[in-house]
């Protein structure tokens, strides 16, 4: 980690619980680093978004968004014809 600054921040109580239970799990309990690992995803996140504007990326409705997550978690396979049994 390079500087660092202590904050004060206001977050809800179940937001709390999940960031303190994957602190426990993943780093002997320091919030701080559940912190910092989230601030890294959301830096790595707004460079993609940088990247897509400076390539003029079309941008995407909200419907062809939640169609590619849907994919993306598996939960629409496309089905294939059986040849078992016919």
């Amino acid at each position: 980690m390079s500087a660092c600054a202590k904050v004060s921040v206001t977050i809800a109580k179940d937001k709390l619980r999940m960031l303190k239970k994957r602190a426990r799990r993943l780093h002997g309990g320091n919030l701080s680093a559940v912190i910092d690992e989230a601030t890294e995803h959301l830096r790595r996140l707004e460079a993609l978004g940088d990247f897509l504007e400076r390539v003029d990326a079309p941008r995407l409705k909200p419907e062809e968004l939640s169609a590619i997550e849907t994919e993306w978690r598996g939960a629409a396979k496309p089905k294939r014809p059986s040849h078992l049994g016919s």
